[in-house]
């Protein structure tokens, strides 16, 4: 008996076979520069959509490319991911040690 369902089951997804995805797949790549690209391949958002959405978070979303620690060395780490307030800090204050990734804020 397997306690942990799979989210196929959960959610009631059903898989739609496709004889030949690549028939009808639009592929776009954009350069981003130092060696990165973005292969963007519609299938569920409309193309202008995704742009959109990239803008947005690209100008509304403060990015931060935090600094790990590795037995005793600091790296940063070599993509950026979303910073993000907490509730009692807002945009425009001088308290940024409130700022964290993923959600998961400082005790207070």
């Amino acid at each position: 008996m397997n306690i942990f369902p799979s989210s196929m089951n959960v959610l009631k997804l059903k898989a739609v076979p496709n004889e030949n995805p690549k028939e009808n797949v639009k592929r776009e790549t954009v350069d981003l520069g130092n060696g990165s690209d973005v292969v963007y391949i519609q299938r569920l958002i409309p193309s202008d959509q995704s742009w959109k959405w990239f803008q947005y978070l690209d100008e509304h979303i403060p990015w931060t490319r935090p600094t790990i620690r590795v037995f005793g060395k600091s790296f940063l780490q070599v993509h950026i991911i979303p910073s993000f307030l907490s509730n009692s800090t807002h945009p425009g204050t001088s308290d940024s040690t409130k700022i964290s990734s993923f959600g998961v804020y400082p005790l207070e």
